[in-house]
């Protein structure tokens, strides 16, 4: 330690800084939340740049998309058919998930029927994932390896073309993703019962 009070104080004042958790913590905070804002934007900025451009016409209108969009629709309107079929979403003719036919028939009719709507409610489920491989990816890989996990599955061609389609596999793969993230944590009631929710 120095002989000089002012220099005394200031080394003291660096070593306390350097040892002392709590006064870190602003710091450390601070900078660990613009690293989650930017990791983010780039996640969005991505996500807009490869899910959203002529999203209406590209890829083609698909038979299975628009037989779901258009029992999506029934249903959100309180019609459970499927064309001249009632509609039991366990039947083989129909094999999807009620929750997810509602969501994406009331997106579809918000676009006044058009299958833009259904596809931009897709689109938004392929940012849900990325965004849960982020931030639940975290806790099991780190910050770096899951920012890297999501930005690959945003540039995964079958990504792309599949979460552009109005689908209700999309929503299963999100609900499957959530799932797995939350049983690579340490097995507990909590990580348990949200993982049980990915199923629903």
């Amino acid at each position: 330690m120095s002989e000089f009070p002012a220099e005394r104080e200031f080394e003291s004042e660096f070593f306390n800084r350097l040892t002392c958790r709590s006064r870190m913590k602003i710091p450390f905070g601070s900078l660990r939340r613009r690293q989650i804002v930017f990791s983010v934007g780039i996640l969005i900025l991505c996500w807009a740049l490869l899910y959203l451009p002529h999203l209406r016409t590209s890829p083609g209108w698909y038979g299975d998309e628009t037989l779901t969009l258009n029992a999506s629709r029934d249903l959100a309107k309180g019609i459970p058919s499927h064309f001249a079929i009632w509609n039991t979403f366990w039947h083989p003719h129909y094999p999807y998930q009620p929750g997810y036919s509602l969501v994406n028939g009331l997106a579809a009719n918000l676009a006044g029927g058009d299958i833009l709507g259904s596809r931009i409610f897709n689109a938004c489920l392929a940012l849900c994932a990325a965004l849960a491989i982020f931030f639940l990816g975290r806790h099991s890989f780190g910050s770096r390896a899951s920012l890297f996990a999501a930005l690959m599955f945003l540039a995964y061609g079958q990504s792309i073309v599949h979460f552009r389609m109005g689908n209700s596999h999309n929503a299963a793969g999100l609900g499957l993703l959530i799932m797995t993230l939350f049983l690579l944590r340490r097995a507990g009631p909590r990580n348990d019962w949200m993982a049980g929710l990915g199923l629903m």
